[in-house]
């Protein structure tokens, strides 16, 4: 049971007046500051736990370094960094092929999904335009229907280009420049 407390924090229960109107107010209670202390350091630390689980690549690296940071200083992590990158360059230099696949590739796409959009390439894989092969390059196209892509039913997408126009509409974030974009979609 909690202690009663008195004051301008309880309603005025004791007030002469039988005109006054009372004065309702929450009752305060103070929280102790080892208990603020205490939920502010789980949810420090439940943070650190989910950025380890979504980043254990990034997660080893950091620790690898402040342990070689801790165990032999500065010069064994400026050691640490130019065999890593000595590593990398040699790899380059004699296997091109595997490093653009394994390291560059990689590397680029999560710059480009950083820097432009964070979940785009997510997207294109859910909405499958990340397997989809392009429509092949005729020497002469016909202008009367010009494939553009594929529908939903697999068939081609022909869009006449004589006397017509197209219109699309439809809410605002349906995907009407993305369909534009990917040169009619599926």
């Amino acid at each position: 049971m909690r202690k009663v407390i008195t004051g301008e924090q309880v309603a005025q229960l004791y007030n002469r007046d039988p005109f006054a109107l009372p004065a309702w107010r929450a009752p305060i209670y103070e929280t102790p500051g080892w208990i603020i202390a205490l939920v502010q350091l789980v949810r420090l630390l439940r943070w650190l736990v989910r950025l380890v689980v979504r980043h254990p690549v990034a997660a080893t690296v950091v620790a690898v370094l402040v342990l070689a940071w801790l165990n032999v200083g500065w010069p064994g992590l400026v050691l640490l960094l130019a065999w890593a990158l000595v590593v990398l360059a040699a790899w380059w230099f004699f296997w091109p092929g595997s490093f653009a696949r394994r390291v560059a590739g990689p590397a680029g796409g999560k710059w480009r999904c950083w820097c432009y959009r964070r979940r785009w390439a997510r997207v294109m894989a859910i909405s499958g335009a990340a397997p989809s092969a392009s429509v092949p390059i005729r020497d002469r196209p016909d202008l009367k229907a010009l494939p553009v892509g594929r529908r939903e039913d697999g068939l081609p997408w022909l869009v006449r280009l004589h006397g017509t126009h197209v219109l699309i509409a439809g809410a605002t974030g349906a995907g009407k420049a993305s369909l534009l974009w990917g040169g009619g979609g599926r």
